[in-house]
């Protein structure tokens, strides 16, 4: 029975009604729960192999390619950079948009004034400090790189394992150093 329900709780990580909302498209639902209360970025764990990685309703909209959806909750408050905390990738939603290659999304996060630079923060050598423009260059993603260098991404960014800095270390960037 106990391994019965663990083996539920990872088949169906936690998520909210928003989360799914979001991630299906259903824009007169996110509405409606966005105007009851919902936290719209509120934050929930699926548990893989390296950690917990935490999700929000933004990253959610992002990763299905969903721009109505994403404008919506943006328009509501959403933070276009947020971090969660204990996330292990620490990735904003515009990193998410260039690792699933949606020109759309990063071209909507970009004009909401998402950090063109942002680096993901590296944990325990499971990241280090990757920004965007290299996830959208190592998926092929010719749009997307595209956008984030007429955006000001910096072409010339190292990542912290090439400037020599220890994996766990703080990236560069505004208030990184």
């Amino acid at each position: 029975p106990a391994a019965a329900a663990r083996r539920r709780r990872w088949r169906f990580p936690k998520v909210t009604a928003l989360m799914r909302a979001a991630a299906g498209g259903h824009l007169a639902v996110v509405h409606r729960l966005v105007a009851a209360g919902a936290d719209v970025d509120h934050g929930c764990a699926e548990f893989g192999p390296q950690g917990p990685v935490y999700r929000t309703a933004l990253m959610e909209a992002v990763r299905a390619d969903r721009p109505e959806v994403a404008r919506a909750l943006l328009d509501a408050g959403a933070a276009v950079d947020n971090r969660q905390p204990n996330n292990v990738d620490q990735e904003t939603p515009l990193i998410a948009a260039a690792k699933v290659g949606s020109a759309r999304m990063a071209a909507l996060l970009l004009a909401r004034g998402a950090r063109a630079d942002a680096q993901d923060v590296p944990n325990a050598g499971y990241d280090t400090g990757h920004t965007a423009l290299m996830y959208a260059a190592r998926g092929g993603h010719l749009e997307v790189v595209r956008l984030l260098a007429r955006a000001g991404a910096d072409l010339c960014v190292r990542t912290l394992e090439e400037d020599g800095g220890p994996p766990g270390g703080v990236p560069r960037g505004p208030g990184g150093g």
